[in-house]
């Protein structure tokens, strides 16, 4: 209850939440349309600011560093499982393929993200592009 939890999806006419840098600051992540949304403010801080650092932590870190960045700041272990889960589901509509539907929460106590996906009507090979 007092981390913050943005929910990322892939609004219609907008961009999907693919985590690309937009900036160092929260601002470029707040003003990005409906992509990214802070659902709840536990830390007291919506200035996105937290996100920013992620984000910028996923896409500016060196590739020799990155293995010990991103197991310092993020759930790799859990996320890697919840895609797993996808791949066995046919869930199409998630990060890994449309940027859409998962929500990132920033656990105080860790300080270590955490990604959750959600919305699972197109699994099992349900497609609403081409054909079922």
């Amino acid at each position: 209850d007092r981390g913050n939890l943005y929910k990322c999806l892939y609004p219609q006419g907008g961009s999907p939440a693919t985590l690309a840098y937009l900036g160092p600051t929260g601002t470029a992540y707040s003003s990005y349309g409906s992509t990214y949304d802070l659902r709840y403010c536990g830390a007291g801080d919506s200035s996105f600011n937290d996100f920013a650092a992620f984000v910028s932590q996923i896409n500016l870190t060196s590739a020799a560093d990155f293995p010990n960045t991103i197991m310092n700041v993020f759930d790799v272990d859990a996320f890697l499982k919840r895609l797993a889960l996808d791949v066995l589901t046919g869930h199409w509509d998630d990060y890994w393929i449309n940027g859409n539907n998962y929500h990132l929460f920033l656990n105080p106590e860790t300080r270590r993200w955490t990604y959750l996906p959600y919305d699972f009507d197109n699994t099992f090979d349900i497609r609403w592009i081409d054909a079922d």
